[in-house]
């Protein structure tokens, strides 16, 4: 594997959409708030959550290098490898590159503050670092301690959003759109539990507590599914806070989409045991579909009719 390959493997581009869907949303909703769009704060809000998401990427391997070590020794020729434990990267080039994609986050979040006027961005730069360091940084490791996924809901489903949506409108109003980020939040929470699904036997044994290892596969499974129709509902209840803010083509596009996809979650989920590895994945990618593409739509939908109107 060539360098930038193992750097491509290491940053894991292909779990950028869950950073990326909330940064994408949250700018939708400041252009849909504020009737204006300004290419400043979309480009900075993208560098910003980009660094972000190698420092949360590369740190949570440095981290989680004991367990991924347990996890590649249960299942040798099972799995996606290990960017540590199967010698792609060596730990200290992910700790230092981690940490320096932090800093310019961080530095990104000032520049925004002083160049966009955007009064303590610079704080909420940090408490986006922060966030992740409570996450699975020692010593408090919540992750490990059976708080990561409510920690994971809180910054991907409000604070990355929330960054962005103040970025680009300069101001956040959210008193009216207060059930979508209910919807943001239980999805991000059904995201977040599923991501423990894959290491359920290895998470164990070394250690770490999370809903699945706490509360088992299946129960963990019917929660996944229940705080996904739960943030579907929560999207069907917006024009009760806001009550032209979808027209009925848009309703009705949206039931389709999700009962179709809540329908092929609850088949799958049968074969998505522990230890099944594949068939865990093909239901954590229909998640995804559910999740991405829910706040993708209305992203496009918020940015239209933002649009629209300056």
């Amino acid at each position: 594997m060539k360098f930038f390959q193992r750097w491509l493997f290491a940053i894991k581009i292909n779990s950028w959409p869950k950073m990326l869907i909330p940064f994408f949303w949250g700018q939708s909703l400041g252009v849909f708030i504020s009737h204006d769009f300004f290419l400043p704060p979309f480009l900075i809000g993208f560098s910003f959550t980009f660094f972000l998401t190698i420092f949360i990427v590369l740190l949570n391997d440095f981290w989680d290098q004991k367990v991924d070590g347990i996890k590649r020794s249960l299942y040798p020729n099972s799995g996606s490898p290990k960017t540590i434990p199967d010698g792609i990267l060596p730990a200290i080039q992910l700790l230092l590159v981690g940490m320096l994609a932090g800093v310019l986050a961080i530095l990104l979040s000032f520049f925004a503050e002083f160049f966009l006027q955007r009064v303590s961005f610079g704080l909420m730069g940090i408490i986006c670092v922060f966030i992740f360091l409570l996450y699975s940084a020692p010593p408090i490791r919540l992750n490990y301690l059976g708080g990561g996924e409510f920690l994971e809901m809180f910054g991907v489903g409000f604070i990355l959003p929330i960054c962005n949506l103040y970025l680009q409108a300069g101001k956040i109003n959210i008193s009216n759109l207060y059930f979508l980020f209910l919807s943001s939040l239980s999805f991000a929470l059904a995201s977040a539990i599923a991501s423990g699904l894959s290491d359920e036997v290895s998470d164990h044994k070394g250690g770490k507590q999370t809903f699945v290892t706490k509360w088992g596969n299946e129960l963990s499974k019917n929660l996944i599914l229940g705080f996904s129709f739960v943030g579907f509902c929560f999207i069907l209840l917006t024009p009760i806070s806001h009550k032209e803010i979808f027209t009925w083509i848009e309703v009705v596009f949206l039931v389709v989409f999700n009962l179709i996809l809540l329908q092929n979650l609850y088949v799958l989920k049968k074969k998505a045991v522990t230890e099944a590895f594949l068939d865990i994945q093909h239901f954590k990618s229909k998640l995804h579909l559910l999740i991405w593409g829910n706040f993708l739509i209305l992203s496009i939908m918020f940015l239209g009719k933002g649009w629209v109107q300056f």
